[in-house]
């Protein structure tokens, strides 16, 4: 979808619940203030520009049950009234990283989606295994975090992390486990050093077969954004892999101008839904890893040939001055009436 949320949702006073997620849809989030039998709200991944915190219906504080507003370009302090909702189970927000305080800014981080503690290459992965069959979960690390939104079709329940004892492939360690979300998983990286960063997306298809039998027919399709651009549409891992249980390693070269790096896999409703079995489709992922790339100077032709006629001049002014200083030898010359001895004293004949 594209456009503006209506702002006639706010006008609707009967609603209990409102979900918009990965729509596609520009914020701002309208006024909420009239819905007075609101429970549960949900809106995540807007476009747009910045905007402030929904005004909520305080009468509906005491029966508030689940609030969660991500990446919404929400700006601002959040407002002390979330300490009324004594009801509510579920509070997830992704707050502006642009304003997080930072200590200290790195250059790197390495994420093993769904997996344990590992290294590899000389790199600690971080652990990414907490699991969840909520339909919106929030997780920070050291220097990111994590967000995934969306429930699985009919209200199946299906843990978020994958675990394949049969990929005995290279970088065995981050590709045995996945992380999945049946709509839309995103990654961010935070206190970062502004300038060039390479980011390597790993990935595995762990959930199908490639035996010809039912569980073969999978077809996993998504999409990935970073920094907000789609970067690769229609992505499909066992295609892009040439098979199942199969690494593929994609990579792109970003750019971090306001110490953040966002990475987004969403779901697009292609592919199957339910082969093997139900809950097995959206976006996966294995690892992630997100490094400052090293600076490249290219240096032109008229660059050298400049350089080489400097260094040129500068000796040849350097031995001109040593000749007439007397520091080099001399022909003995009579047209002068001066020659110079061995032991570098001058006789005049006149």
């Amino acid at each position: 979808m594209s456009g503006n949320i209506p702002p006639k949702l706010g006008d609707l006073p009967a609603i209990s619940a409102i979900e918009i997620q990965a729509s596609g849809l520009d914020g701002p989030i309208p006024d909420f203030s009239l819905l007075a039998d609101l429970k549960d709200l949900r809106i995540s991944d807007l476009n747009g520009n910045d905007g402030k915190f929904p005004s909520l219906n305080k009468s509906s504080f005491g029966e508030f049950q689940r609030l969660i507003l991500r990446s919404c370009n929400i700006v601002g302090q959040l407002p002390e009234y979330l300490g009324e909702m004594q009801y509510l189970t579920t509070l997830g927000m992704v707050s502006c990283l642009q304003s997080q305080t930072c200590s200290r800014y790195v250059d790197s981080f390495y994420i093993n989606c769904g997996g344990k503690q590992t290294s590899v290459d000389g790199n600690k992965y971080a652990a990414d295994r907490q699991s969840s069959t909520e339909p919106s979960k929030f997780y920070r690390g050291e220097n990111w975090a994590s967000s995934s939104t969306g429930s699985f079709v009919e209200g199946y329940k299906y843990n978020f992390t994958r675990t394949s004892s049969s990929f005995n492939g290279d970088h065995r360690e981050l590709l045995m486990d996945a992380r999945l979300s049946p709509l839309s998983l995103t990654y961010y990286g935070f206190c970062l050093a502004n300038g060039k960063y390479t980011v390597k997306l790993y990935f595995a298809e762990i959930t199908f077969t490639d035996n010809h039998t039912f569980s073969s027919l999978g077809r996993r399709i998504f999409d990935i954004y970073i920094q907000g651009k789609l970067e690769r549409k229609d992505f499909n891992i066992k295609d892009e892999a040439g098979g199942i249980n199969k690494e593929v390693v994609v990579e792109f070269p970003v750019s971090v101008d306001n110490h953040t790096l966002e990475i987004r896999f969403y779901w697009a409703g292609k592919g199957t839904t339910i082969i093997p079995l139900q809950g097995i489709y959206g976006p996966l992922i294995s690892a992630i890893a997100a490094s400052h790339a090293p600076v490249k100077r290219n240096v032109s032709v008229g660059t050298v040939v400049g350089v080489m006629v400097g260094i040129a001049s500068v000796l040849l002014l350097l031995l001109g001055i040593l000749w007439w200083r007397g520091c080099l030898c001399r022909r003995n010359t009579m047209r002068s009436g001066i020659w110079r001895t061995n032991r570098t004293r001058f006789i005049v004949i006149k």
